[in-house]
């Protein structure tokens, strides 16, 4: 199924605004995330990529990855996405709820 690049955009950069890109990246290399400066698969595209997924209905490393592709203008392999999925992105994903939560204070 094909979406105009207006709707990509549109929902990267409702995104955007309740993530913030610097805090995401802290949070990362905190938790050990993101050790260096990632060739594809960013913080925020990670988290980007999975709200999308979930907003869209996709369950699957496919669509997850292609949302993550839409995030980055860019390709991500569901295989490259499931490499991800470490005790790191682990501790990540959890401080996540708290930090939405507290974004407000």
């Amino acid at each position: 199924m094909k979406t105009s690049s207006y709707s990509k955009n549109k929902g990267s950069k409702k995104t955007e605004k309740f993530f913030d890109k610097t805090l995401l990246n802290r949070l990362a290399k905190a938790s050990g995330f993101m050790r260096r400066t990632p060739q594809k698969i960013t913080a925020f595209a990670f988290v980007g990529g999975f709200v999308e997924s979930i907003r869209k209905g996709g369950k699957t490393y496919s669509v997850w990855a292609a949302k993550i592709g839409e995030v980055t203008a860019g390709t991500v392999s569901k295989q490259a996405l499931f490499e991800r999925r470490t005790a790191q992105a682990a501790a990540f994903a959890e401080q996540l709820p708290e930090r939405a939560l507290t974004r407000g204070e």
